[in-house]
């Protein structure tokens, strides 16, 4: 048996992973990766794949139990080969690979070497280093003939017997119980004088104590020293830090006396500079404007004195504002006067016009006796419209008129073609008097067509009915019905 291929579908931490075992010639791979890169989860994957998921598994942490899926290919020495799938259930676990069809488990079997079983195959080939040492330490328990039977079956060694005898005899070369040349002779006997050495170099438990205790009280000391120096340092490290700032307490000392002999004084802002100047700049155009109008109020002062004033005009001020105000208006309306005078004469040359179009037996100042059909403006409206349809409506008849002319002129042009010796008035007036009683000719042909193919059907059934007989009737059919057509005018 040889491992082509073993799939990780979904187990453990895997999703759609495969190792690929199908290169080399000797059917051996060496798997090798970092702590926790997953060598321990492939090899239960493996082992499996072809026994079975044990009901209580751990690796279901990523996916759940009824999603676990193992896959893989297996190949026998003579190239035939098997494809399947283990999922983990308690029945149908093989199925097809790429698939959910079950599988037989003899197929299987039959690529696996005889007698093998999970436990077999766990301790011969699905080894770990804990399985190791165990399996190593199982081949020194067994002895005697059973455990060479058992051991030979399961590896399929038949000469076992030999492999012991040169065992036993590399065994002599390594350990004689009597002897003294032998490797682990050798290594007991240096074994021995280690210990001896290792002896003499020990100390006794007494002069130990002894050691301990003054190494104690020398660690004692040691860490009450160095207590003491951090405590020093401390006290260092704070002389320090006064001694590099003891020039600014100074400054700062001079400077909480002055604050103490201003006594209260308001803070002033951080921006007190810029606002100074702003305030310095506007006193300063204040003073400016101060004296522009102090000097317009001496000149408008000296105006004033020198103007004398009626007392009844100032009396009359309300009344003057208005005049003066009318004033206003009445210049421009004297100044638009002209454009005005233009649009009143635009204005009535339009109105005539539209006068004459309506009335051109009256005037323009005749106009005013028209006022009353002002009122009846949405019913002159509404008429004008339906006058518009009326119009079109007019057109419309005159063409179709013009048509009927055309069609009744080319209807008496053939008339006139045609001579009197090919009509037979009295024919005619006789196929339109049957016409006429006829009725509606098509709708008469399609029921009896119907009613003919009704008859058709009740005859096929007739005949049936009556077992052999074979004939057609079709051509009954249609002879009755060509002699319903002939029984009377079309």
């Amino acid at each position: 048996m040889r491992i082509n291929r073993l799939d990780l579908i979904a187990f453990g931490r895997f999703t759609e992973k495969s190792l690929d075992l199908s290169d080399g010639d000797l059917g051996l791979h060496l798997i090798y990766g970092d702590n926790e890169a997953g060598k321990s989860t492939s090899l239960r994957a493996l082992i499996g794949w072809l026994f079975g998921i044990p009901a209580r598994t751990g690796d279901n942490f990523l996916h759940a139990n009824p999603q676990l899926r193992i896959g893989g290919e297996l190949q026998l020495s003579d190239g035939e080969t098997i494809e399947f799938i283990r999922r983990k259930g308690n029945k149908d676990t093989l199925l097809a690979y790429g698939s959910d069809d079950p599988l037989d488990e003899s197929r299987l079997s039959r690529f696996l070497p005889p007698g093998i079983d999970e436990t077999i195959f766990t301790k011969l080939w699905g080894i770990d280093h804990e399985r190791l040492i165990a399996g190593g330490q199982e081949l020194l328990e067994q002895s005697g003939d059973l455990g060479q039977a058992l051991f030979s079956a399961a590896a399929g060694t038949a000469n076992l017997r030999e492999i012991l005898v040169e065992m036993q005899n590399n065994a002599v070369d390594i350990f004689k119980p009597r002897g003294s040349k032998a490797v682990l002779n050798r290594a007991i006997s240096d074994y021995k004088d280690a210990q001896k050495r290792m002896r003499e170099a020990t100390l006794p438990v007494s002069n130990w104590k002894a050691l301990q205790n003054d190494l104690s009280k020398t660690n004692a000391a040691i860490d009450e020293v160095e207590q003491k120096i951090n405590e020093k340092n401390k006290q260092k490290s704070a002389l320090e830090r006064i001694n590099r700032v003891k020039g600014a307490l100074a400054r700062r000392r001079n400077c909480l006396t002055k604050i103490e002999e201003s006594g209260a004084v308001l803070l002033l802002p951080e921006d007190f500079s810029d606002q100074l100047k702003t305030a310095m700049e506007t006193l300063q155009n204040a003073l400016n404007a101060k004296e522009r109008l102090e000097a317009k109020l001496d000149v408008l002062n000296k105006e004033s004195r020198s103007l004398r004033v009626r007392e009844d005009l100032l009396k009359n001020e309300d009344a003057i504002l208005r005049l003066y105000q009318d004033i206003g208006a009445v210049e421009k309306t004297i100044k638009d006067r002209p454009g005005q005078d233009g649009k009143r004469r635009l204005l009535r040359n339009e109105a005539q016009t539209l006068l004459k179009g309506i009335r051109p037996d009256i005037g323009l100042d005749d106009a005013d006796q028209l006022r009353p059909l002002l009122n009846n403006k949405k019913w002159i409206s509404e008429l004008a419209r339906e006058k518009s349809l009326l119009i079109q409506k007019q057109e419309g008849y005159k063409a179709e008129l013009r048509d009927l002319q055309d069609e009744q002129k080319s209807l008496e042009s053939k008339r006139e073609n045609i001579s009197q010796s090919e009509i037979d008035l009295p024919q005619v007036k006789a196929a339109i008097a049957s016409a006429r009683k006829a009725g509606d000719i098509e709708q008469r042909l399609d029921e009896v067509k119907i009613k003919a193919a009704q008859e058709k059907a009740a005859c096929e059934d007739e005949f049936a009915r009556l077992g052999h007989y074979h004939e057609d009737c079709r051509s009954l059919v249609i002879y009755g019905f060509a002699g319903f057509r002939n029984a009377g005018p079309v």
